[in-house]
């Protein structure tokens, strides 16, 4: 049983995060872009509440700015990104576009930390770009897009991602994965919470009816199945397998969020199924290892 295990959190990892574009396109229905990524950061954090103090303890005084700046990096800077590109952007080209954190993970990485780039990898970078750009600038129909600003918003989420994987490589790597999840989200919880009501949220929860109550449960949902949960979840994979296996989690997302927006019948184009294919190759370039 212990065999299969790592390969069902893999699967369901893989469900969790690839339908949350989705739950997020729900949320967007009834709430603001601001309420949505303040409601899905605060609940996600409070969570972690009841423990958090025990944690930050064993943090070192000198670490506490580079936690915090983790909060903001890998949750709360990036929830608010999604929240404002889904009002253009459909969930499906949303999990596609997210498959490139691990392309500026690796770019970061040779930019700051000294990290050497080989020819597969730099082909791998060059060919996840080119899939994105494909996704971002190309419309259905086949001709270029002129609004493309939302899309980008997506890409600077991922490059918040990538920055916050080599933030934990260089400064928090010492901590236990649950010290590096729960200080940081409750630190981005309060900030998050402060933008929910400070744009409206008191409002939203005194009419908790009709669609109003199917966006607010869709992002609680969010919030603690999809961040607090899949975070403990993907720590649990991490402590089984390796890294490399963890992170083949980026291969089934987007296609997860794919088959879930084509069910909700989004407009899928043939250019946006070779975009991810495109995305994907290049992430396979990049953690493929010599024999």
């Amino acid at each position: 049983m212990k065999r299969f295990l790592p390969f069902a959190l893999l699967v369901i990892l893989a469900l969790i995060w690839g339908s949350s574009f989705k739950l997020i396109k729900e949320g967007l229905i009834a709430l603001s872009p601001l309420q949505l990524a303040g409601l899905r950061i605060g609940v996600a954090g409070m969570v972690f509440w009841p423990i958090v103090f025990s944690h930050l303890r064993k943090l070192r005084k000198e670490d506490i700015k580079w936690a915090v700046l983790a909060g903001f990096l890998g949750s709360g800077v990036p929830a608010f990104l999604f929240a404002i590109a889904q009002t253009k952007v459909n969930s499906s080209a949303a999990g596609a576009l997210n498959a490139m954190t691990p392309l500026f993970t690796l770019i970061i990485a040779a930019a700051f930390t000294g990290y050497q780039m080989t020819r597969p990898k730099v082909l791998g970078v060059l060919t996840g770009l080119i899939g994105a750009l494909m996704i971002i600038f190309i419309r259905s129909d086949g001709n270029f897009e002129a609004d493309f600003k939302f899309a980008l918003l997506i890409v600077l989420a991922t490059v918040c991602y990538g920055a916050n994987i080599n933030l934990i490589k260089s400064k928090l790597i010492s901590y236990k994965p649950l010290v590096i999840a729960t200080v940081p989200l409750f630190a981005v919880s309060v900030a998050a919470l402060i933008a929910f009501f400070g744009s409206g949220g008191t409002d939203v929860l005194t009419d908790l009816q009709g669609q109003n109550l199917r966006s607010v449960a869709a992002i609680v949902f969010l919030g603690i199945l999809g961040t607090s949960i899949a975070l403990i979840l993907f720590n649990r994979l991490i402590q089984l397998t390796d890294a490399l296996f963890s992170s083949s989690v980026t291969y089934l997302i987007p296609v997860v969020a794919m088959v879930i927006g084509w069910m909700d019948h989004e407009d899928i184009s043939s250019y946006q199924i070779i975009g991810l294919v495109l995305i994907l190759l290049g992430i396979y370039l990049i953690n493929r290892r010599k024999n």
